[in-house]
């Protein structure tokens, strides 16, 4: 999706802090707030719209919360957090969330893992409901909707493609725009969803999925999505994400691309008519 986009990178926390300041502290008028969390190798994405705020994942370690310090302080409230599948890299930070701030709501989809079961049981003991959602599950709040997108598991896979496949697939749509949250979707899911909803994917920003795999971003699930910005959540890891044949489709496809290991906190503010884009380095 073709869209105008400025760019104002904000390259160091003290050379920028009081710019990121009003950015983030001063409610967007015109907008939704979108933020790319960098915790590593691993996920977690805040959407603030309309008053709530709404965790994607929690990364794989406490370090989360001095991402979510900054941006909304250190009480800011969640009010709804959802869990794209069990594996570390994307719920071990969410046991410190729970446990640090108030949580209206922990939502999931899918296959358990025994850890999963373990953050179940943390939010339970802080009075966090747990609810299991579905495919076709939407969430509305005013203007501002939910969708999962991503299917049923058939059977609980426990190996780490199984899990993977599995990931929640979440649209978050806008009147001033939209983005498709992926998880760690491989290359069979990506063309299940392709297949299945086609133009209905189409999206402004993408968080790309599992940090820039070769095994992810096919070329044609790309071209449904059209991503105006790409976003990589990505650390230092052994397994060279993300992936030059990743970043060449990417870009193949007209996108830009930010990272979270060399971007920073990475925030998006949904205009109709444009996307405003800042980074911090933590």
């Amino acid at each position: 999706m073709s869209r105008f986009i400025w760019i104002t990178l904000s390259l160091c926390i003290c050379a920028a802090g009081a710019l990121w300041g009003y950015i983030i502290f001063v409610s967007a008028p015109h907008g939704t707030e979108l933020f790319f969390l960098p915790v590593g190798q691993g996920d977690a994405q805040l959407v603030r719209v309309g008053g709530i705020n709404v965790l994607i994942d929690g990364g794989p370690n406490r370090g989360i919360l001095s991402s979510l310090d900054t941006i909304l302080g250190a009480r800011g409230h969640i009010d709804i957090v959802f869990v794209s599948h069990g594996q570390t890299d994307h719920i071990q930070g969410l046991f410190d969330v729970v446990s640090s701030r108030p949580v209206g709501v922990l939502l999931y989809q899918g296959a358990t893992t025994p850890l999963l079961e373990q953050l179940f049981v943390r939010a339970r003991e802080y009075s966090v409901p747990v609810v299991q959602i579905k495919t076709g599950s939407t969430l509305l709040y005013k203007d501002a909707l939910f969708e999962v997108l991503s299917f049923e598991p058939s059977i609980h896979k426990f190996d780490s493609s199984g899990i993977n496949d599995d990931s929640l697939v979440l649209k978050f749509t806008t009147p001033g725009g939209c983005a498709l949250f992926t998880a760690d979707i491989g290359s069979d899911a990506e063309r299940q969803l392709s297949s299945y909803y086609k133009n209905k994917l189409d999206c402004d920003v993408l968080k790309v999925a599992h940090h820039g795999s070769k095994t992810s971003s096919l070329p044609e699930f790309l071209r449904a999505v059209s991503p105006a910005l790409s976003v990589i959540e990505v650390g230092k890891n052994s397994y060279g994400h993300p992936t030059p044949e990743v970043l060449t489709r990417l870009a193949g496809v007209g996108s830009r691309i930010l990272r979270t290991d060399q971007d920073g906190i990475v925030r998006v503010l949904l205009q109709p008519d444009k996307l405003i884009i800042s980074s911090l380095k933590m």
